[in-house]
């Protein structure tokens, strides 16, 4: 029998994939999909989405990445000039208007700068 195509001995069904289709998904995709409901954890949002830590385990705030700045830049002048030009990472926006709704993201771009990882 010919897999596929439609033969007189082989039912319609099967010739067309529909019973292995059907036996498939019982068989092997309901058993994982029930295990897998079984194994996950009742998940919070705040267990998913952690406020944003630094390595050591410190928040990173505003505060904390302007002192970054100054450090990656070495100067007052030098930050001062990165922080007030768009910037193309930032889609536009200064660092100095993304630090105010999400610190991390200018972190994680001083830290590629630190690193000489550019994207």
């Amino acid at each position: 029998m010919v897999i596929g195509k439609r033969t007189a001995s082989a039912p319609k069904a099967f010739s067309q994939g529909t019973v292995r289709d059907a036996t498939y998904h019982k068989v092997i995709l309901a058993p994982h999909k029930a295990r897998r409901k079984e194994n996950l954890p009742d998940l919070k949002c705040k267990d998913v989405f952690p406020p944003s830590t630094d390595p050591r385990g410190r928040a990173i705030t505003a505060q904390s990445v302007k002192a970054h700045v100054l450090d990656t830049f070495g100067s007052a002048e030098k930050a001062e000039h990165w922080m007030s030009r768009p910037n193309p990472l930032f889609r536009g926006q200064t660092p100095r208007q993304v630090i105010q709704s999400d610190p991390s993201w200018v972190e994680a771009a001083l830290v590629r700068i630190d690193y000489s990882v550019y994207v």
